[in-house]
């Protein structure tokens, strides 16, 4: 009755739309099994929320939407673990839920355009449909998945992510890896779909999944301005020139969508298509000249028919698999933290399997297959399920 009255006769404005629930934290995470795979981006489901929170048994939960209008937080401090209050907005025609944490930044009317829905996303996701819901000013993601197990797995997960229609279709993870022809096969199709979205109008940022972050590098990588292609370094000698012939990773890169680097890409993927290599030569090729004809200096690259300049990026703050054998190290995290590295790539060692044990071992894995969620720092000690 209350809520019937308070929508009748209050004007609301700024707060429309949301719903405030809370309940007691008891120590406990709210949910004590497997997420459900809500689309990254999309939110949950209220219903969810107060199921997980009733069948605990354990904690008082009430639902505050139209009853208030502020509140303030005595100890914001002990709130930072973002478990306890939510603000969510519903979307009446297709019971879709999105979930904001409320922060120091944002405990007011100005998070109204962060709640915006976009139209619903229906399976299977297309590149163009993703696309539109990851738009900036934040800077978000999408998966490709070049095989349907990834596919599978990402669409579990609640990630966004599309099926590559052209990826080839007998792709083995034990016998695709570097070197071999799967492997040349599969690593034309990112350069193909890198072109297809700065022709739509979205920069692009490509990581590989054995690239691991351990800060985001897009305010540096933006720094570079248009007409610049910015690429890691694949050089493994600690000392002279990071630009010599074919050491382009084509696996850590940033691209502008601006005709001088679509021109360019453009370039890259002809080039590739008629190689019996893998796509990494035809980035080096087409854009240093074959055995460097366009280096400029120690680190870069000029491309004279399209005027693309390529930066190879400095190898301490993104070093390669090689590098100083960082990998190789036992107190590798002080040796990262001294040199304030953006990523590390898990790349010069041969085979799925070595790839996968050395980044497990070198506790540079933040996933647990048995719950299917990311790992937080105080968790990493504990035993954890990997394979």
């Amino acid at each position: 009755m209350m809520q019937e009255f308070l929508a009748q006769s209050w004007q609301w404005n700024c707060h429309e739309g949301r719903m405030l629930m809370a309940w007691n934290n008891r120590g406990l995470p709210l949910h004590t099994g497997v997420l459900p795979p809500f689309l990254y981006g999309k939110g949950l489901h209220n219903h969810w929320v107060i199921n997980e929170a009733l069948s605990s048994e354990l904690r008082f939960i009430f639902d505050a939407s139209w009853t208030i209008t502020s509140f303030y937080l005595k100890d914001l401090d002990q709130w930072s673990d973002r478990e306890g209050f939510c603000i969510q907005k519903r979307e009446e025609n297709y019971g879709m839920y999105s979930c904001y944490y409320l922060s120091e930044r944002n405990m007011d009317c100005s998070v109204k355009h962060q709640l915006d829905f976009s139209s619903p996303l229906y399976l299977p996701f297309s590149l163009e449909s993703l696309l539109s819901i990851t738009q900036p000013p934040d800077y978000k993601f999408v998966v490709c998945a070049l095989d349907h197990d990834v596919y599978q797995f990402s669409l579990l997960q609640g990630l966004p992510v599309f099926e590559d229609p052209l990826a080839p279709s007998d792709i083995s993870f034990d016998d695709c890896h570097f070197g071999t022809k799967c492997f040349q096969r599969v690593t034309k199709s990112k350069s193909r779909l890198v072109l297809q979205i700065l022709k739509l109008g979205y920069n692009v940022l490509m990581s590989d999944v054995d690239v691991y972050w351990f800060k985001n590098p897009l305010p540096l990588l933006y720094s570079f301005g248009p007409a610049i292609l910015v690429a890691q370094s694949d050089e493994y000698k600690e000392t002279g020139p990071i630009n010599l012939p074919r050491r382009l990773n084509s696996g850590f890169y940033f691209a502008r969508s601006d005709d001088t680097t679509i021109a360019g890409m453009e370039k890259v993927v002809k080039h590739a298509a008629s190689s019996n290599l893998s796509e990494q030569p035809s980035f080096y090729d087409s854009l240093c000249g074959e055995g460097g004809s366009y280096r400029l200096g120690d680190n870069r690259c000029l491309e004279p028919e399209t005027n693309l300049t390529v930066h190879f990026l400095d190898r301490n703050l993104f070093p390669n698999g090689a590098y100083q054998n960082l990998w190789e190290k036992k107190k590798w995290k002080s040796v990262c933290s001294k040199k304030d590295c953006f990523i590390l790539h898990n790349n010069w060692i041969s085979g799925r399997r070595k790839k996968l044990q050395r980044q497990v071992l070198s506790g540079l894995w933040g996933y647990d297959i048995s719950s299917r969620m990311c790992l937080q720092s105080w968790q990493k000690t504990k035993s954890t399920s990997y394979f």
